[in-house]
């Protein structure tokens, strides 16, 4: 076992704010960061605790990374399509190159 990944680790929400002209989004009392063109991420902990890092631990093994829930990622495994292929630049895509990252070095 080369490590932990922990699954569903979060809900994701990407969205765009129209006509953005640096309003303030706030989601249950957290700022959420919003970008010049009025895009954002939110990420939601759907599960509380740390099940991904006390599993590691346990384990005596790292944490490779958190997959957050996202509806599409079991299309595209019903699909038999990769995700990192059909979605490619998404976030979850960047967070696998990254697990792939930690396991390659």
């Amino acid at each position: 076992i080369l490590g932990v990944i922990e699954n569903m680790s979060g809900l994701l929400f990407s969205g765009e704010i129209v006509n953005y002209n640096n309003s303030i989004l706030k989601i249950n009392n957290k700022n959420i960061d919003i970008n010049k063109d009025g895009k954002f991420t939110f990420e939601y902990d759907v599960f509380k605790g740390k099940s991904g890092d006390n599993e590691s631990k346990r384990l005596n093994l790292p944490l490779l990374g958190k997959i957050n829930l996202d509806l599409r990622l079991s299309e595209t495994c019903d699909e038999g399509i990769p995700f990192v292929k059909k979605y490619s630049g998404s976030v979850i895509q960047k967070k696998f190159q990254e697990i792939s990252e930690k396991l390659i070095n």
